[in-house]
């Protein structure tokens, strides 16, 4: 029989909403442009997590992240850039699950995927915005200008990937600890 509540699960959901917490909260201080870790915890869980929790936890955590900072800094949370970010997401959720990521390489992928969505979704401010013309002249100026926030966002893929890796190691050093004593407790 299936329990509800079982070991793995209470742990996938309790990295979920610390995942999501740390997300939602670095979002509140004050930070560099671009410099979150949305985007490596959204590509933690496609690659780590069943579909269904993926495509919630990800969802979940971008809109209460996005309503939260329009809440604080009294800004729209939803505008047209909106519709690249969030479309950006089924994109990179979907091709998670057809391409699966060696955990040797998540670091690659993560940073790859930073710069895949740094380019979709500019590609929508020089779309929407009215800022920049709409030649090619507009849109080289519209990814020049961006250029600083792609700095920042691949230094955050970096930090926030060393930072996962770094909890997880630790959480795996504790449950091997925690397996031995349970362990040595049933051969008593």
């Amino acid at each position: 029989m299936r329990r509800l509540f079982s070991r793995d699960r209470m742990l996938s959901a309790t990295y979920y909403l610390i995942g999501c917490v740390t997300a939602f909260l670095f979002k509140l201080v004050p930070h560099l442009p671009n410099f979150s870790p949305e985007l490596v915890f959204s590509f933690y869980m496609v690659t780590r997590v069943s579909r269904r929790h993926a495509l919630f936890g990800v969802f979940g955590m971008w809109l209460v992240c996005d309503v939260g900072y329009g809440l604080l800094h009294s800004v729209p949370a939803f505008g047209s850039w909106s519709l690249f970010s969030y479309s950006y997401l089924f994109a990179l959720i979907f091709f998670a699950w057809a391409v699966p990521v060696q955990e040797k390489r998540f670091g690659l992928f993560a940073m790859l995927n930073t710069f895949i969505f740094w380019t979709w979704t500019n590609f929508g401010v020089w779309l929407f915005s009215g800022m920049y013309s709409y030649t090619f002249t507009g849109i080289v100026s519209c990814y020049a200008m961006a250029l600083p926030f792609l700095a920042y966002s691949l230094l955050s893929s970096f930090f926030w990937v060393m930072v996962l890796f770094l909890l997880l190691a630790q959480l795996s050093r504790q449950s091997v600890v925690q397996h031995k004593a349970l362990m040595m407790q049933r051969i008593d």
